[in-house]
C-alpha cells in the first residue's frame, strides 16, 4: 500500500492555486468587482493553507529521510526533484504573462475603473509571485534533501553554520 505521507506530496507537488490554472482577467471582472475580490481572498486563503502544508511536510519528510525509512529514497527524491522543477517553469512563465496582461489591462481600462483594477489585480499578482517563490524555495528544499540523501556525497563535510562553511571554503580555496 503506498505510504499516504508520499501520496500527500504528489498531491503538495502537483496543485496549483487558481490564480495559475485559470488567469483571472481583471478588466472583465471590474465591473462586478465584489465577486473577482472573494475569488482573490479565496485564493490568499488557499495559499496560506497551501504553505502551511509545505512546511509540515518539509518537516516530515526529513525526519523520513533521517530515520532510515525505505520508501524514501534517493531515487524517489531524485524524481520529485526533477519532476518539481519541470513543473515550476511553466507557473514562472504564466506569473511574467499575469504581470504584463494586468499592466496592459491597467492602461486600457476606463479612467474610472482603472484604481480598482490595478488594486485587485496587484493582490492577485502577489497571490501568483507568492506561490512561485514558495515553490521555488520548496525545489530548493527538495534538492537539499535529495543531498543530503546522496549515497555518493556520505562522508563529506556538512554545515549547518554558515560561518563554518564560509572558513572551510576561504581555507580549502586558498
Amino acid at each position: 500500500m503506498p505510504d499516504p505521507a508520499l501520496l500527500d506530496l504528489m498531491y503538495h507537488l502537483s496543485w496549483q492555486p487558481p490564480a495559475l490554472v485559470r488567469p483571472a482577467m481583471v478588466a472583465s471582472a471590474a465591473g462586478s468587482s465584489q465577486t473577482f475580490e472573494k475569488f482573490v481572498e479565496s485564493s490568499e486563503v488557499e495559499i496560506d493553507a497551501w504553505e502551511l502544508r509545505g512546511r509540515t511536510l518539509r518537516a516530515e519528510l526529513w525526519q523520513r529521510a533521517h530515520s532510515g525509512d525505505t520508501e524514501l529514497d534517493f531515487a524517489t527524491i531524485e524524481s520529485m526533484v526533477d519532476s518539481f522543477e519541470r513543473s515550476l517553469r511553466p507557473e514562472g512563465r504564466e506569473v511574467a504573462r499575469f504581470r504584463k496582461s494586468l499592466r496592459r489591462e491597467v492602461r486600457d481600462a476606463r479612467p474610472s475603473s482603472r484604481a480598482e483594477i490595478e488594486r485587485l489585480g496587484r493582490r492577485m499578482l502577489v497571490t501568483c509571485e507568492r506561490f512561485l517563490e514558495l515553490g521555488l524555495d520548496f525545489a530548493l528544499f527538495l534538492r537539499a534533501l535529495r543531498a543530503e540523501m546522496d549515497p555518493d556525497a556520505q562522508g563529506v563535510s556538512t554545515f549547518d553554520d554558515p560561518d563554518a562553511l564560509e572558513k572551510f571554503l576561504l581555507t580549502n580555496a586558498a
